[in-house]
């Protein structure tokens, strides 16, 4: 190697770590006080670089807030596979991990808030796609989800789209229980404030109405094509 590469390799390490410092004080300020907390001139006091050096770490606060997602994510599929593990520990089959899969994501989101808020509440300017990494992590945490799910449904179902419209259910009810969105003034639908219990069943009727829905439709499929 020469004195021209040696030097480049060493001048590309000094920004890769800055720019893990950038994000992760990027990090700490979403987890203090949510995406309205990104300010590059605090971000860059934190870093302890000039304002526009910000902007040769990443190309915008898009790019930015982008990064610290895909910490989210990171953190948010490792405690999903912890539930995981536990849960295969005990031998249960895929319905029950698929349980235990809500609630892990809501004690994920209670114990993260802004952070796991930030990853849904952020939106890139229009115009914009989102960056091939940031996809490829979000993939790998569908990809548990599809691969339980695949486990209680038919062969042939479609376990993509099904596993994002689970999640998305989940997602609302975990979202409206944290919020307090569920309960009136009487108390009524204040279980959803733990959420717990009702996560399970709602998961449980889904994956048998989903199941029921699907051998139905193979039964149509075959007396239409005998």
């Amino acid at each position: 190697m020469n004195d021209v590469q040696g030097s480049s390799g060493e001048a590309t390490r000094r920004r890769d770590k800055q720019r893990d410092a950038l994000v992760t004080c990027a990090e700490q300020a979403v987890a203090d006080g949510g995406l309205a907390a990104l300010k590059a001139r605090d971000l860059a006091a934190c870093v302890g670089c000039s304002l526009g050096a910000v902007y040769n770490l990443v190309r915008d606060m898009d790019e930015l807030t982008l990064r610290v997602g895909q910490r989210t994510m990171a953190a948010l599929d490792a405690h999903l596979a912890a539930a995981e593990e536990a849960q295969g520990t005990m031998g249960e089959n895929g319905e029950a991990q698929l349980v235990a899969f809500a609630r892990a994501y809501r004690g994920f989101a209670a114990a993260n808030t802004q952070r796991w808020r930030a990853l849904f509440e952020h939106r890139i300017a229009a115009g914009s796609s989102l960056p091939p990494w940031f996809v490829a992590d979000r993939a790998r945490v569908f990809a548990r989800l599809e691969r339980c799910l695949a486990s209680v449904l038919p062969e042939g179902a479609p376990v993509t789209a099904q596993a994002r419209t689970l999640f998305s259910a989940v997602h609302g009810l975990v979202l409206l229980g944290l919020d307090d969105k569920l309960a009136d003034e009487s108390g009524e639908g204040a279980e959803f404030r733990d959420g717990e219990a009702e996560l399970a069943a709602f998961v449980r009727v889904y994956l048998a109405g989903l199941a029921g829905h699907e051998r139905h439709e193979r039964a149509i499929r075959s007396t239409a094509n005998p």
